[in-house]
């Protein structure tokens, strides 16, 4: 028989008495509002994005950060698909197949990155090619936070990536 905790369940207990029970979700987001008002009350929706997709790519897989999405566009009633452009996995895939190296590609409405999964630079007449294979689907590459450099320093790696936009 499992243990039994007594003092969980009077606090939980306790909590829903006085109504202040909350699900794990709005006890997150209570937390979060927190931090956010002792960084900046005025805290940018980007910001908040970007701290929220770093927290995903770290400690998440990709399937997680997708069904993240879904999860987000469906708490904010948004209709839109996350990827109406382009078929996600089918270019993945296309890429993989025509360049012979691993990728993980992310949209989020009109902007785009493709990881390359490479443990080395790419060549940078290879990466003119891939730079090539994204804007013939139609995007303008962000060269400036593209890179076709592998970096590595023991506990993180920076993979090749290309950034785009429509």
């Amino acid at each position: 028989m499992d243990y039994f905790d007594i003092h969980k369940y009077n606090k939980n207990r306790y909590l829903a008495e006085a109504g202040l029970a909350s699900s794990k979700s709005q006890l997150l987001a209570n937390l979060l509002e927190n931090s956010i008002t002792q960084i900046d009350e005025s805290l940018n929706p980007r910001d908040l994005a970007v701290a929220v997709g770093i927290i995903l790519k770290e400690n998440y897989d990709k399937s997680t950060s997708t069904q993240f999405m879904k999860d987000l566009h469906l708490e904010l009633d948004l209709s839109e698909s996350l990827n109406e452009e382009i078929n996600v996995n089918a270019v993945e895939n296309d890429f993989q197949t025509k360049f012979n190296v691993g990728a993980d590609l992310w949209m989020h409405g009109d902007n785009g990155k493709l990881k390359i999964k490479s443990q080395d630079t790419i060549e940078y007449e290879e990466f003119k090619e891939m730079v090539k294979f994204i804007e013939e689907l139609g995007y303008k590459i962000n060269l400036e936070q593209s890179s076709n450099w592998y970096y590595t320093d023991g506990d993180k790696m920076a993979y090749p990536t290309i950034k785009f936009s429509k």
